[in-house]
């Protein structure tokens, strides 16, 4: 009878044990793709800022008037980048290692004077003297999506050029969206 009761109260606590470390498990890789996507966007962050600032503003494929896209770039499960061998279609096996698409969208630099601020959602940073405080500034904002994506699935994207979210959770894909700003070192 001892041995009986002993076995139904071990029982009774390994059942328990193991709810926790499924949900253990679930905050670990929780936290993992916090951590992951923060060293992705450190590293898509510095690429930016050692890119030729005129290098950065010709980058872009695809544009509207205030924003322009930089190429979508593949990242595995420790964060590091996948370079696809071709420029075409990327292979399947690249594909299966691929976690994490990055998303990259810039603005376009502020407007060159004070009526045409009004035209563009972009401010420039003023600096200088009255005189040239709103002149074209030399700086751009960025927004980097990183998406936890393992299929590879299409994600949709909105009039700004963003990924929806609301897509990217119908089809269980953590969308993360972080921002920086770029500014040219030096004077024209």
């Amino acid at each position: 009878m001892e041995v009986v009761l002993t076995l139904a109260v071990l029982s009774f606590a390994c059942i328990g044990l193991l709810g926790l470390l499924s949900a253990g498990l679930g905050n670990f890789r929780t936290a993992m793709n916090g951590v992951t996507g923060s060293q992705i966007f450190q590293r898509v962050v510095a690429d930016l800022q050692q890119t030729e600032f005129d290098t950065l503003l010709a980058g872009g494929a695809e544009t509207t008037n205030d924003f322009f896209l930089l190429p979508e770039r593949d990242f595995d499960e420790q964060g590091n980048e996948i370079a696809h061998a071709a420029a075409g279609s990327p292979n399947p096996q690249e594909m299966r290692r691929t976690l994490y698409r990055v998303r990259t969208r810039v603005s376009k630099p502020g407007a060159g004077n004070i009526a045409d601020q009004s035209d563009s959602g972009f401010t420039s940073i003023p600096t200088g003297d009255e005189a040239s405080r709103f002149q074209l500034r030399d700086t751009v904002f960025i927004a980097i999506q990183i998406a936890n994506n393992p299929g590879n699935r299409e994600l949709p994207a909105d009039n700004r050029m963003l990924w929806s979210a609301s897509a990217a959770a119908r089809q269980s894909c953590p969308l993360v969206t972080y921002t920086a700003v770029v500014t040219r070192n030096g004077h024209r």
